[in-house]
């Protein structure tokens, strides 16, 4: 889903980025032209080039969300929950037009706002393979494409997880009247304000915060040979454990919240690798039967990076695909320089090879950058870098080999 795979196509400047692409066969016309004419988008402008190969996108009047100024900054805060409200209604929208949430640019590096239209923007590339020539349905958003997004948004705390879960919720059920009804009326009411029971409690310990205030000196004086006189100060102390407690508890019950969805996330990676490694009997609709068979000759990675506790993995597989997206990728590799699909790992008849899937920061073997889509043919010991980091290969069986005692 993710446009990642065209990164180092990419020439920017201060107005235009440009992107690409190998014939203007490639680019949908109806798309470009809704891309080009609806007022109502949140998409940026996009042109074909005068030379037919390249895709021209439009950033004059927007700036981007690292560069706001000020007095632009200052809006955005303070009306935030519109504009990422009328954000999220026009993706929905888009979905309508027959665009494909594929060709959405997920990444919070191209995030734009508009200072005269007041609307936050990102980009869609109206490429051909990202259109299915269907009717597109919710389900084709991903939740970890929205927060890659939406990053900059969870980095400033304008949204949280227990914001976004509901939407994504939606996302999954295809329930597009729900959604619209969630972002315009209930989405900001639910998570604006405490829970209603610890809002009550606030309230009333705020009262008898106040009671105290005003009652306590009377009671001392009149009941100060009396129990009685210790009745106000218990009762205040009892309120402030049990709201204090209360607090605790909302914070914990958040917490569990946000690593249950994490979790689910952690969870999705394992059965998709345990399919990979232990595949059932039954064919596998559209992915190709030689990613789950095994390699004759397992191969290591070892991160060379640090003394100790260095990160390895090991390859068991025809194919391994190493990226940031925890759903398209058999291995995650959680740093700033690895795209979301950033390499293919795979065997054939003539060995074992790297392929570059147009990473953002570049493959490398041996420190020299790859060309993408095409196949390097590695040796044991060979250097690999996936953007910055690096790791040292080995075949599994000649390790064994050079091991065993002479």
């Amino acid at each position: 889903m993710s446009t990642d795979t065209f990164s180092n196509s990419i020439l920017s400047s201060d107005e235009m980025i440009t992107v690409i692409i190998r014939d203007q066969e490639e680019v949908c016309l109806h798309a470009l032209e809704i891309l080009q004419t609806d007022p109502a988008s949140s998409y940026l402008p996009v042109y074909i080039g005068q030379d037919n190969s390249s895709l021209s996108i439009d950033t004059s009047e927007c700036v981007h969300f690292s560069s706001l100024s000020f007095s632009e900054r200052l809006y955005v805060e303070r009306n935030f929950r519109k504009l990422f409200s009328e954000f999220l209604l026009s993706i929905m929208h888009s979905l309508d037009q027959g665009l494909s949430p594929g060709g959405i640019w997920y990444s919070g590096e191209h995030l734009y706002y508009h200072p005269k239209l007041h609307r936050i923007m990102c980009i869609y590339l109206p490429l051909k393979n990202h259109l299915q020539g269907r009717p597109v349905r919710l389900s084709e958003i991903h939740d970890d494409n929205m927060d890659d997004l939406l990053h900059v948004f969870f980095e400033k705390k304008w949204i949280t997880q227990d914001l976004m879960a509901p939407v994504y919720n939606f996302f999954e059920k295809d329930d597009e009247e729900a959604l619209r009804n969630y972002i315009r009326k209930d989405m900001w009411k639910e998570h604006s304000a405490l829970p209603p029971p610890l809002k009550s409690a606030l309230a009333a310990y705020a009262l008898l915060l106040i009671l105290y205030i005003l009652f306590s000196p009377y009671t001392e004086e009149y009941f100060s040979d009396n129990v009685i006189a210790l009745i106000p100060g218990l009762l205040f102390l009892t309120s402030t454990i049990l709201l204090f407690s209360s607090l605790l508890l909302c914070i914990r019950t958040k917490k569990r919240n946000r690593d249950h969805l994490l979790s689910e996330k952690d969870k999705r990676r394992k059965d998709r690798n345990a399919r990979m490694l232990f595949p059932s009997e039954k064919p596998v609709e559209n992915l190709s039967s030689c990613m789950y068979e095994f390699a004759p000759d397992p191969v290591q990675f070892i991160e060379t990076t640090g003394n100790e506790g260095r990160k390895k993995f090991t390859i068991w597989t025809k194919g391994f695909t190493i990226g940031l997206d925890t759903d398209c990728c058999d291995l995650t590799i959680d740093h700033s320089s690895v795209s979301l699909k950033h390499a293919f790992l795979g065997t054939d008849e003539n060995g074992f090879y790297i392929e570059d899937l147009h990473s953002r920061h570049g493959s490398f073997v041996n420190r020299k950058r790859i060309e993408p889509e095409e196949k390097y043919y590695l040796s044991d010991g060979d250097l690999i870098g996936f953007g910055k980091k690096e790791y040292i290969m080995h075949f599994v069986h000649e390790i064994k080999e050079d091991q065993s005692p002479n």
